[in-house]
């Protein structure tokens, strides 16, 4: 069963699951048909997929576990050459990351990750290879905690 499902570029879309497995599917042409499997991957955690997000052309990000998220890329843009880029760490008392959201600002471009645990990260991504956002990210991340209630 899907835990999540998000676009990641104008033809394919990515479905997470619950046992860890990752299906990217692109439409086929034909007006009977389907979607096509593009490629399959799971999270090294072998933990449900909780978040998906489009970071930019060939590249988005994925929950790993309750203490990491994954960054996946394509080199060619098919997805069917599909590899992981780095695992970006944080602390477990967070929570696993179940929702994301790519933001753009006056200060650049940032990541906003919401942790099951009702905290919220926020990393600077002004990157030109993704692998610093990882770095950037396991750096100095800036939280909030929201999970006491007024």
């Amino acid at each position: 069963m899907a835990q999540e499902v998000t676009w990641i570029d104008d033809t394919t879309f990515a479905v997470g699951r619950w046992g860890g497995t990752l299906s990217l599917f692109q439409f086929n042409a034909l007006p009977n048909a389907g979607p096509l499997v593009s490629a399959e991957a799971s999270t090294p955690a072998m933990e449900g997929v909780q978040m998906i997000v489009w970071l930019g052309p060939r590249i988005f990000v994925m929950s790993n576990d309750s203490a990491s998220i994954i960054l996946r890329s394509t080199v060619y843009g098919t997805w069917r050459d599909l590899r992981e880029l780095g695992k970006c760490s944080f602390n477990t008392a967070l929570g696993v990351v179940n929702s994301s959201d790519m933001i753009e600002g006056k200060d650049g471009c940032h990541l906003v990750l919401g942790h099951a645990n009702g905290f919220v990260s926020v990393c600077p991504c002004e990157f030109g290879w993704p692998t610093e956002l990882c770095h950037s990210f396991t750096t100095a991340p800036a939280t909030a905690d929201f999970s006491a209630s007024a």
